[in-house]
């Protein structure tokens, strides 16, 4: 089971809309970042955003990057525990009926495992991949393959892909994935979420259980 993070297992309760206008403001005094630039960055690393804030200057996407993360890591850190509702009971459900499940997310590695201890889920998750200078961000693949590797699973079809953007739909299209869900209560709306192939559009990551017994050769 390969799970998004902010949005799908974690609520983010405008977390990175505030980190993000901070880091902006702290580049250029005054800006405003509109709602569409959140919209198209959902799902993706968040250095593909601050390029196209910033573009042709890649002092200052590099330089609001670097703001960016302070200000998650420093939320993250801090913060009180903020899981979907459900989610946790799902992760547990899933992992009694011997699923591995990984977290993914477009966030550092650092910002990534700190939501992790805050919820209490180091234990509980089998691993977190985020991207790096050999893991491309989504929607590219590599997430979910590596987190296919990590487990040792055998199968790509067997694998389980569940976030709440089009690029987590169009990661969990691109690697094979045999199910590739998206949730109703995050970042993109439904008629957003139509536009890339999924096997089911769930409520929330709470539902994904019981979804997939309705599809038994999935996952």
């Amino acid at each position: 089971m390969v799970l998004d993070m902010a949005g799908t297992t974690i609520r983010d309760d405008g977390l990175v809309e505030a980190a993000v206008s901070i880091a902006v403001d702290r580049v250029e005094p005054g800006r405003v970042v509109s709602e569409a630039d959140f919209v198209q960055a959902r799902g993706k690393p968040k250095r593909d955003l601050f390029d196209v804030l910033f573009p042709n200057d890649e002092a200052a996407s590099a330089a609001a990057l670097e703001f960016f993360e302070g200000a998650m890591l420093d939320a993250a850190t801090r913060g009180p525990a903020r899981a979907v509702a459900g989610a946790e009971d799902a992760i547990r459900d899933l992992k009694l009926r011997g699923s591995k499940v990984v977290l993914t997310t477009g966030f550092n590695d650092a910002i990534a495992r700190a939501l992790v201890r805050t919820e209490g889920w180091t234990d509980l998750v089998d691993a977190v991949v985020t991207p790096g200078v050999d893991v491309r961000g989504r929607p590219y693949p590599d997430m979910i393959l590596t987190a296919l590797m990590r487990t040792h699973a055998s199968d790509v079809r067997r694998v389980a892909v569940c976030g709440d953007t089009v690029s987590d739909l169009e990661a969990g299209n691109r690697s094979g994935a045999g199910f590739v869900a998206g949730v109703l209560n995050g970042a993109h709306s439904r008629d957003r979420l139509e536009t890339a192939n999924n096997t089911a559009l769930l409520d929330s990551v709470s539902a994904l259980p019981d979804a997939l017994l309705q599809h038994p050769g999935s996952a």
